[in-house]
């Protein structure tokens, strides 16, 4: 299910001619089961039943998504006064006029009491000062909510403040989270011993089941849900369990970690269909490549039939450290200058090799990655790179890429003319590379 598009290859029938190139998976069992999507160019899972789960659920930290505020439009309805009525309404008005002055009155004697005395400190808003966690659930939950309702205080509220370096790391996590607009987050425990208070030093796994991007998100456990695993560490003292340690995640291909937001430091930028975010040292990159996303979009919208386009494509910008550590070590394939990562059923993300897209082509490469998006998206994903469907896959992300584009412009035209001419019957069937 690997969608490439760039020079000509073997393996891909989406090629770039010129100068510059361009090219495009996670799952749960492992996460290699989900298929990965580029774009090639030369130079012209679901997480297990846990206890945590439920307790997670019964706090209601497994989703997020925006509130909804009821207000009353109704207005006074009424007729035309006869004399009585206005007689009486009048008397009414004189009442109420005096009950308001009254009312006043006490208000301003109580605020002259309370500004005497003065008000206790606020608390920092969505920072309630809970009870101090005894086990490791309680601090997983606690961040998890902490998260999702925008509180970086209370995300690290329960890291240990003697380890000022993890405290500066998981304070850029969260930053990058939230520019990545998470809206979904749910730390579940793979060791036993995560919901008993806590004796001392431990280190246990966990699954952290995550969305970006979509709004109204459900952790389920289900093949729509993304997720990665961790090693975490923590400590008890006085009866309060810290946060002590985030252990590095190990690059693995199979598995497609670390992904991006576990790296380091992010910046976005967010337009009205895409997301695109990129490591400091590209970050004067990201007005342009927005502009060319969203022109991209707007075209791939439009091929959206039987799942809608996704709420906004999410787009990394990746440097030459970047694009050979995120998702195991970059995509398989020749030349590849993008991909699309399956993460899940639902969640698709696109990967671009900055290095190597010329401005004037990354429109072109965008298309077709998010044609993979619009095309593939809860679809089932295959195992092998270059599966039986590839070619198709291949072929209608880059029908999409090229849309609007004159056909004479197409850059393996030569390629076309010269299958044509050893017979091809017309079936679409026949088209499929036959070993």
């Amino acid at each position: 299910m690997v969608s490439i598009v760039g020079q000509v290859s073997d393996h891909d029938s989406t090629g770039t001619a010129g100068p510059a190139t361009g090219q495009p998976v996670q799952g749960s069992v492992p996460a290699a089961t989900w298929a990965t999507h580029g774009y090639n160019g030369d130079g012209d899972g679901e997480p297990d039943d846990h206890p945590a789960d439920h307790a997670a659920d019964a706090d209601g930290l497994g989703t997020a998504g925006p509130g909804r505020q009821d207000h009353d439009s109704r207005g006074d309805v009424g007729g035309v006064d006869g004399p009585g009525q206005v007689a009486r309404r009048g008397r009414w008005r004189t009442a109420v006029v005096a009950v308001v002055a009254v009312v006043l009155v006490a208000a301003g004697v109580l605020w002259v009491a309370h500004r005497r005395t003065g008000p206790a400190s606020p608390q920092a808003a969505g920072s309630p000062t809970p009870a101090r966690p005894t086990t490791i659930g309680q601090v997983l939950r606690s961040r998890a909510a902490a998260l999702l309702r925008g509180d970086e205080t209370g995300w690290l509220r329960d890291v240990d403040p003697a380890k000022p370096a993890l405290l500066a790391q998981l304070r850029t996590r969260y930053q990058t989270l939230r520019a990545l607009h998470v809206s979904g987050w749910r730390e579940i425990i793979l060791d036993p011993g995560g919901e008993s208070p806590l004796p001392g030093t431990t280190v246990v796994r966990v699954r952290v089941a995550y969305c970006l991007a979509r709004p109204g998100c459900v952790l389920d456990g289900g093949p729509g849900t993304p997720f990665v695993e961790e090693s975490l560490g923590f400590t008890s003292h006085d009866g309060q369990v810290w946060l002590a340690e985030l252990r590095p995640p190990q690059a693995d291909r199979y598995q497609q970690v670390p992904v991006p937001w576990q790296t380091g430091v992010l910046q976005a930028k967010t337009g009205s269909r895409v997301i695109v975010a990129a490591p400091p040292e590209l970050a004067g990159l990201l007005d342009d490549t927005l502009a060319k996303a969203e022109q991209a979009a707007r075209v791939t919208d439009r091929y959206a039939r039987y799942v809608k386009a996704p709420d906004h494509y999410l787009v990394y910008l990746a440097g030459p450290g970047q694009w050979k550590q995120w998702f195991g070590a970059g995509p398989p394939g020749p030349d590849p200058l993008g991909y699309a990562v399956h993460l899940s059923r639902l969640d698709m993300q696109i990967v671009i090799d900055a290095g190597h897209v010329r401005p004037d082509m990354m429109q072109l490469v965008l298309q077709h990655e998010f044609g993979h998006v619009v095309t593939l998206n809860d679809a089932e994903p295959r195992f092998d790179l270059f599966d039986l469907d590839a070619w198709l896959a291949e072929g209608v992300a880059e029908y999409i890429a090229w849309d609007g584009r004159n056909p004479k412009d197409f850059y393996r035209l030569d390629d076309v003319g010269s299958y044509l001419r050893t017979g091809w019957d017309g079936h679409v069937r026949r088209l499929m590379p036959q070993d």
